[in-house]
């Protein structure tokens, strides 16, 4: 294989950070538990079940870095920050001592999962460093591969190709030693864009419909990542981007219009909550829970939340956002879905509100923006109010995925 060959074959390794760098980013990603006390209390138990169920889902898939971090928010959490919490008196003792039950097996589990990160870190390290020792030694022979060819080209100067042929050499040789350079640099960007992230405080509405209708999109503002504190216990380890949300659109749609036909025709909302799994580090929603509740014409209240609690527990569902009516207005968010949603999704950034218009014959499948969801959560107003910028607040989830091979189950609480 002729020099140029050998130099164009080389591929530089992946960039691994050393064991210790790794850990540190771990733990420090597995800090990132902020309880605000305006929040019920509520809130933060029914996240903390699915912290744990969301756990335990990566640990049986051997995904042990979401796996820790997980169990690490579930212990932060109830240990550290919950108590603190100026509602935490009112919790009944039985969820108390509920929690610590769960709690107690936790520790050791996380320390041994830590070990076995530990472990996979240093293997992967030790591999990188022995393949970058090859691409070095490799880079080294081209070289002097290189300094022959010269040797040979100056002993006949007059040979116009040699020269060329030297340089080029000596061009694809550089060309190799900048990608391992470029790979390093690109590597530091993103581990500087983490640190950054973590110190901080942390259709006619028959059975006929199908796919959703397209409305208005509300376009997604430019948020500088670097300064946003962490909205969610629940969000990914180690990326910005969302999960996918597979939804069974026509299925469910179908289902939930059916169910609430008899509302809709006294000109009352309906909602539903929208559950499911959590799967390959991607969530599907397979049931809808239609939760005792109280309408009007345009809002929607549910009543008795612990049987829709006692109900997920009893099927292992994650809470994954809420589907509504609007019997006689088109496809969107008021003041009032705006901040219902915003409870969602910070619970589950990928939380999604599906808004049923019927006699605008839209569906459409609806999520905050980043900034949106940190305007609401500090937005004091109550009922229906005006809020600026409105179009900035939420658009249309585009991280949603329809599967109309896929079915849902109702489950009729009232």
């Amino acid at each position: 294989m002729s020099i140029e060959q050998n130099i164009d074959n080389l591929r530089p390794p992946a960039i691994v950070k050393n064991p210790e760098e790794r850990m540190k980013f771990l733990v420090e990603k597995s800090k990132n538990v902020v309880v605000e006390h305006s929040f019920p209390i509520r809130l933060y138990f029914s996240s903390g079940r699915q912290l744990l169920q969301m756990a335990n889902t990566y640990l049986d898939e051997k995904n042990m870095e979401q796996a820790f971090v997980l169990y690490m928010r579930y212990i932060t959490l109830f240990v550290e920050k919950l108590p603190l919490h100026p509602q935490y008196h009112e919790i009944d003792e039985t969820d108390k001592r509920s929690v610590r039950a769960k709690l107690k097996p936790l520790f050791g589990l996380a320390e041994e999962i830590k070990i076995r990160i530990r472990n996979k870190y240093k293997e992967e390290y030790e591999n990188y460093l022995t393949q970058k020792k090859i691409y070095d030694e490799k880079l080294a022979e081209a070289q002097k591969a290189l300094i022959e060819q010269r040797q040979k080209a100056q002993q006949n100067l007059e040979d116009k190709k040699m020269q060329e042929y030297v340089n080029n050499l000596q061009s694809q040789i550089d060309k190799k030693k900048r990608e391992l350079v470029d790979k390093k640099d690109e590597h530091l960007k993103e581990e500087t864009v983490d640190v950054n992230e973590m110190s901080s405080d942390e259709e006619s509405l028959s059975t006929s419909i199908d796919q959703p209708t397209k409305t208005e999109i509300h376009k997604r503002p430019v948020i500088d990542r670097s300064t946003k504190p962490s909205m969610s216990l629940l969000d990914d380890v180690d990326r910005d981007t969302l999960r996918s949300m597979i939804v069974p659109f026509q299925d469910l749609t179908k289902k939930f219009v059916k169910i609430a036909q008899p509302n809709t025709d006294r000109n009352v909302e309906t909602c539903g909550i929208l559950c499911g799994q959590l799967k390959r580090d991607s969530f599907t929603i397979t049931h809808i829970l239609i939760p005792k509740q109280s309408g009007t014409s345009d809002s929607c209240t549910s009543i008795n939340e612990e049987e829709l609690l006692i109900e997920q527990e009893k099927h292992n569902l994650i809470t994954m956002g809420w589907i509504h009516t609007h019997p006689t207005q088109r496809s969107f968010l008021s003041s009032i879905d705006l901040h219902t949603h915003a409870l969602y999704q910070k619970m589950l950034p990928e939380a999604i509100a599906i808004v049923v218009a019927p006699t605008t014959s839209e569906i459409q499948m609806y999520s905050l923006t980043d900034h949106g969801l940190e305007f609401i959560l500090k937005c004091r107003e109550k009922g229906f109010h005006p809020h600026a910028n409105e179009q900035n607040l939420y658009h249309s989830s585009d991280h949603t995925i329809i599967d109309d091979k896929l079915n849902v189950d109702v489950v009729d609480l009232r």
